[in-house]
């Protein structure tokens, strides 16, 4: 279970004014960080019941209830821990980037193009070297699939014409002079350019 799937809890407040009984139901106040803290807590919970989502949800908001102070401050030394790696990586970034700036300081206009110019030249190899790796991995995936293409020879099989009524009719006289040897060729030229296509 994802720590934003989890729903805070709702409350219910009942209150009797000269007779009158109002009941609301709303999210039980919580501070950011206490929801932050209820919703990682409820989703490891429940991710590691054995019991189905809706009694997992109610064991789990009990114990968080027993558990809470000891969780929050837990959640504040992480916290302190995650602000100190944050420190020490941007130190790290800072004194990487004074390294950079000394070595850039002591060099001449002439020497700052030159280590520009063959980075250039570098990330162009690079990019020479991955455009042939892609079209190695095209062709191959192209003979692979067979998919080669080749060019077919026109037939009237497979090639689109306009008919006229004329052509048409010159071809029912045709088919009505034709022979059962004429038409059993016609019928294998037929379904041979059918497979063909």
């Amino acid at each position: 279970m994802n720590p934003e799937q989890v729903p805070i809890p709702l409350e219910k407040t009942i209150k009797i004014i000269n007779g009158v009984v109002e009941v609301s139901i709303a999210e039980v106040t919580m501070t950011d960080k206490e929801k932050k803290v209820y919703q990682k807590f409820m989703a490891k919970c429940v991710a590691s019941s054995s019991k189905d989502k809706k009694d997992a949800m109610l064991a789990c908001a009990v114990n968080f209830k027993e558990m809470k102070e000891k969780l929050m401050a837990e959640d504040e030394e992480e916290d302190e821990e995650e602000e100190d790696d944050i420190e020490e990586i941007k130190k790290e970034a800072d004194k990487e980037e004074k390294e950079e700036e000394d070595e850039e300081e002591g060099k001449t206009l002439e020497e700052k193009i030159k280590l520009e110019e063959e980075d250039l030249k570098d990330d162009k190899e690079y990019l020479q070297e991955l455009k042939k790796k892609l079209n190695k991995s095209e062709s191959a995936t192209k003979k692979q699939n067979k998919m080669e293409y080749r060019e077919k020879v026109k037939t009237p099989a497979n090639s689109v014409n306009i008919i006229t009524i004329e052509q048409i009719n010159k071809w029912e006289r045709a088919e009505k002079n034709e022979t059962r040897l004429d038409e059993l060729k016609e019928t294998k030229t037929v379904w041979k350019n059918t497979i063909d296509l």
